[in-house]
């Protein structure tokens, strides 16, 4: 004859694997490379407007006015290419966060005595 009779019991909650994380420094990771550029493409333009401002002429006029439209052109893509990446690392901190945080059930036996 058993002293003792059990019933399972269950509990339900969220668990959290892992610590929140803000993913801070993800972007200016990825925008560094994308930084270095446009500080190239800057120097290069630097170089390009004192070279031609010591010429005169259509040519010289003409290289400038280029030069200005693709450097424009480039670092308007560069902007939106960083915006992009910022935008990319919300997602994925979304994701990490959706995942990190699960639904578990937890099932127990409770030993009752027999009176």
């Amino acid at each position: 004859m058993s002293d003792f009779s059990s019933v399972t019991e269950k509990v339900h909650t969220t668990y959290r694997f892992l610590s929140e994380d803000e993913m801070n420094g993800k972007s200016s990771t990825l925008n560094k490379p994308l930084e270095d550029v446009l500080e190239d493409i800057n120097r290069l333009g630097n170089l390009l407007k004192e070279e031609l401002d010591n010429q005169n002429g259509a040519i010289s006029k003409k290289i400038e006015e280029e030069w200005n439209n693709k450097a424009k052109k480039i670092q308007t893509s560069i902007s939106h290419m960083k915006e992009e990446n910022i935008s990319h690392v919300q997602t994925y901190r979304n994701i990490a966060e959706e995942l990190r945080t699960q639904e578990i059930t937890l099932y127990y036996k409770r030993m009752i005595p027999n009176f």
